[in-house]
């Protein structure tokens, strides 16, 4: 009897010793759950289509699988760290997330613009996500060892931790995650103590960066838009922030059919056509299907597929059609023909061709109007004198692109401006 109170007694300091003690078989249940039954409908929307493509109809189930696997790996491996620990860990793993933003600079792919990860393999990696980590781990650390009082002297030290990474990625460029560990840095410094003087001096040096940023050039026109669509939604909404979407939306309005032509490898397929373009397409043709970049075409048409069956509406009765082509061996041109033809009989059956014509005449009306309008108001000196000295305002920063158009409505006699 006494023995076996013994091996219990021994069994519960064995697993009070043990991270499982730690472990909410909810919380981790739920995840798991989670990515089963998106598991389930990733093979549910795909398997299908790949095999009509003649390609492994489980190859999107066993890449998702990989990651969750990696996923749990990880997981259980961090479960079997003290968090204390990492700490120790954390100086490391931001030295090394520094030589990666290095790294990635020289020998990264470029996608869309952006140098900001590697490609292995199927696999992709990108440093900055390791930033967002190690970053706020250093940084919080930093700041707990000086819980004392963050003086200039510290707080220094503590945005030159900031800085390196946040400069790095501003090189790729990648504003989407500068902006995340920016809004974390500030967080555990005003979490840390900082004065409240000295956070109003970090807004309005940030300010000062960012101005600095937009006069060099530093930011594209489609970053800017991101920035600053969001305080100008009433009055800027069809140019600011959507200026792509609304070039694609007038291209479309100047055909009967509207042809998407796709480059596979380009990046990730399930946004490299955004949604607007999506609703908009009546034919996505997947260009280079030639050489080594057949499986890589075809698996894009799959997912294109699958975006469109998920996304597309509004076609007359016309299901949105995804095929291979290569220019090069002069494949697939033909049947892109024949769809094209397919799509504009449809078009003329329904009726639909002379509505959809209708309403592009409505749009170049706007068109034209909102072009003679402006060149009317800018026909005077003294408009267009206002005009530019706005305009020259704008780019400076010193008022908002809403403030100078609701000034221009002021000056052109427009009464419901407000």
């Amino acid at each position: 009897m006494a023995s076996g109170s013994i091996i219990v007694s021994d069994r519960r300091a064995r697993f009070h010793a043990s991270p499982l003690r730690h472990v909410d078989p909810l919380l981790l249940g739920a995840p798991i759950a989670l990515a089963g039954l998106g598991l389930l409908m990733v093979y549910s929307s795909t398997h299908r289509k790949l095999q009509e493509a003649g390609l492994d109809p489980y190859d999107f189930v066993k890449r998702q699988g990989i990651a969750i696997v990696v996923g749990i790996v990880a997981m259980l491996i961090l479960t079997a760290i003290d968090y204390r620990r990492l700490r120790e860990l954390a100086l490391l793993g931001y030295v090394a997330t520094v030589l990666m933003l290095v790294a990635v600079l020289r020998v990264g792919a470029n996608v869309k613009g952006a140098q900001a990860r590697f490609d292995i393999g199927p696999f992709q990696l990108q440093p900055g996500e390791f930033a967002k980590l190690f970053l706020i781990l250093v940084l919080a650390g930093y700041c707990a060892q000086h819980r004392d009082g963050m003086t200039a002297r510290r707080l220094v030290v503590a945005l030159a931790i900031c800085a390196v990474p946040i400069g790095l990625i501003m090189l790729q460029p990648d504003l989407g995650t500068n902006l995340v560990l920016m809004a974390s840095s500030f967080t555990i410094l005003m979490v840390a103590g900082v004065r409240a003087r000295q956070l109003i001096v970090l807004l309005l040096l940030a300010f000062t960066l960012a101005v600095v940023s937009v006069q060099a050039g530093v930011l594209d026109q489609y970053q800017l838009d991101r920035l600053t669509s969001f305080a100008n939604l009433g009055t800027n909404a069809d140019r600011s922030g959507y200026n792509q979407t609304q070039s694609e939306t007038a291209v479309a309005n100047m055909v009967d059919v509207f042809v998407v032509v796709a480059i596979p490898g380009a990046g990730d397929e399930l946004q490299g056509i955004k949604r607007g373009l999506l609703e908009l397409a009546d034919i996505i043709a997947v260009n280079k299907t030639d050489g080594d970049n057949i499986e890589r075409a075809k698996r894009a048409a799959v997912e294109y597929r699958t975006s469109l069956h998920i996304l597309a509406a509004g076609h007359s009765g016309w299901d949105p059609q995804v095929l291979t082509l290569s220019a090069r061996d002069n494949r697939g041109l033909d049947e892109l023909w024949t769809k094209i033809g397919d799509r504009y009989a449809a078009l003329t059956k329904s009726g639909a061709l002379g509505a959809r014509r209708a309403e592009q005449a409505v749009a170049w009306m706007r068109e034209i109007f909102e072009q003679r309008l402006l060149a009317a108001f800018k026909g005077g000196k003294r408009a267009a004198r206002h005009f530019r000295e706005l305009e020259d305002k704008v780019r400076a920063g010193t008022t908002t692109p809403g403030a100078a158009a609701h000034e221009l409505a002021r000056l052109a006699g427009i009464k419901d401006a407000e």
